[in-house]
């Protein structure tokens, strides 16, 4: 009884709370003025969703009147799937997004329903088994982890029949129009996963943008929290700038080791005492963050991965294997599902296996300054670690995988020996090697990043919304967006020129 009140005043309050915002964003879009409608030969598609974050579809639709202002002619394809299992909730959504629509419309601005489009007969464009994958990231990023076999086949079987449902209609509302560019929000949650498959098959660029509270990702190339667009800019980088690059790599590491970065991942400084040692390093991912979403190579999953290693690690070696949650997971909205000492319990009471938790006063970079090797999944510290001089083994194909600092075995029998090979010394790192991973880092980690208020979290949504949409186009950060998804070119080397070309020191 308690808890059915509860969700009914929770029901209540963020119908009142979506009245609230569609009334301010629909005093933003009375503010802009439109510069470059819909051209029937060449436009621009953003896609609006209603997706789980309230102010995500008030968010593109801002990100596609910004673009109209560069000169783009956009349309706003609005896809009304329903992922939500509150019929309530998804009406007030959709209807805040109709509202929105109709006053763009108005404008001049043109608009397209999913739910309008044709069936497309053809289904050469994303296989079942597609749709299938899709749906299981989609069931472990829901339940946040991939232990809840239960939940996660519950969510499994609802999404798929919402992908199957959408996927045909996605491509044939993309036959029917003319477009030379798709920007679509995640690349993995709801429909976004089909729209990259479409837009590759269709031979349509697929641009995608992520992000967190004051900050945006984007990709030309993938889902945007997965950094797909990094393997571009580090081969593209210009190698005047390369020592401008490490300096500023070593500086950001320098700060994240003392927990003084933006996301302050570390509790305990680096220069405080570390009792923690071991030969071996396994640095684990969020198994439910996008950014580890479907990369998996020798393991069909992150547990299996963790838990084969370690069996293996104390069957055939002597060495002691250490097991580092990800910090974030000690934070509420990065909080996983899945319980790492459950899954480790038949190797706890072994002396040479020590499971350190988010929660742990014991920063990351001290036990990678006593290892011997460090396996990784598709964690940025891999980097820092490379940099360290410690050799990187990853079982991933995340974005820094085929860059040729880290050891990316193709078999379980390699990925064994580079093992051994680890523990023994033999794994070696040229200097060659530590620069590119410094390059790679300060590219991910120092210029990818697009921090700003205008985001997509509801937080950012209250400053930009109240903001005049000509002092945001005006921002450094934001013409670097737009331009980058204008030209194609990495987010990361944009704002790596426009560092370069503001610091005095080069």
């Amino acid at each position: 009884m308690i808890s059915a009140i509860k969700n009914i005043l929770r029901t209540l309050r963020g119908a009142v709370l979506w009245s609230i915002y569609t009334m301010r964003m629909d005093k933003f879009i009375d503010t802009t003025v439109p510069s470059t409608l819909y051209k029937e030969n060449s436009c621009l598609a953003i896609i609006v969703q209603p997706l789980y974050i309230i102010s995500w579809p008030f968010f593109m639709i801002a990100l596609g009147l910004l673009l109209q202002k560069k000169g783009k002619a956009v349309i706003y394809i609005v896809d009304d799937s329903n992922f939500e299992k509150n019929v309530f909730i998804y009406k007030m959504k959709m209807s805040a997004i109709k509202h929105c629509m109709q006053k763009l419309s108005i404008k001049g601005f043109q608009v397209a329903w999913l739910s309008d489009a044709l069936v497309s007969g053809n289904h050469e464009c994303i296989s079942s088994d597609k749709l299938m994958a899709l749906a299981n990231l989609q069931a472990i990023w829901l339940t946040r982890g991939e232990m809840a076999k239960i939940d996660r086949e519950r969510e499994y079987m609802r999404y798929l029949q919402q992908l199957v449902h959408a996927s045909s209609r996605i491509l044939s509302i993309l036959e029917s129009l003319n477009l030379e560019h798709i920007i679509v929000a995640c690349g993995i949650v709801g429909t976004s996963g089909i729209y990259l498959n479409c837009g590759k098959y269709l031979n349509i660029p697929v641009s995608t943008i992520d992000g967190d509270e004051g900050a945006n990702l984007m990709s030309n190339s993938g889902p945007a929290a997965q950094l797909t667009d990094i393997p571009l800019a580090f081969k593209s980088f210009p190698d005047d700038d390369k020592a401008f690059a490490y300096d500023k790599a070593y500086i950001l590491m320098g700060k994240r080791m003392e927990g003084n970065d933006p996301f302050s991942y570390q509790i305990k400084k680096i220069s405080d005492e570390n009792h923690e040692s071991g030969s071996i390093l396994l640095l684990l991912n969020s198994v439910w963050d996008q950014a580890a979403l479907g990369l998996h190579t020798l393991y069909p999953g992150m547990n299996e991965w963790i838990f084969q290693s370690v069996k293996w690690v104390l069957e055939n070696t002597e060495e002691t294997i250490i097991i580092r949650q990800h910090p974030a997971e000690r934070k509420k909205i990065a909080s996983t599902s899945d319980d790492y000492k459950k899954l480790l319990k038949p190797f706890l009471q072994h002396k040479r296996v020590h499971f350190v938790s988010a929660n742990a006063d014991i920063n990351t970079y001290g036990l990678i300054q006593k290892c011997k090797v460090v396996i990784a999944y598709s964690t940025t510290t891999a980097l820092e670690s490379t940099m360290l001089g410690k050799p990187v083994i990853t079982v991933s194909n995340c974005y820094y995988s085929d860059l040729g600092f880290v050891y990316k075995p193709k078999q379980l029998e390699e990925y064994y020996h580079y093992i051994m090979r680890g523990i023994s010394g033999q794994l070696l790192l040229s200097e060659s090697q530590k620069n590119d991973a410094a390059l790679c880092f300060y590219l991910s980690q120092g210029c990818n990043w697009v921090f700003t208020d205008f985001a997509a979290t509801v937080k950012d949504f209250k400053k930009w919304v109240t903001m005049d949409p000509d002092s945001i186009f005006e921002l450094p950060e934001i013409q670097d967006m737009l331009d980058s998804f204008i030209s194609g070119s990495p987010i990361a080397l944009i704002r790596h020129k426009r560092m370069f070309n503001q610091n005095d020191d080069h």
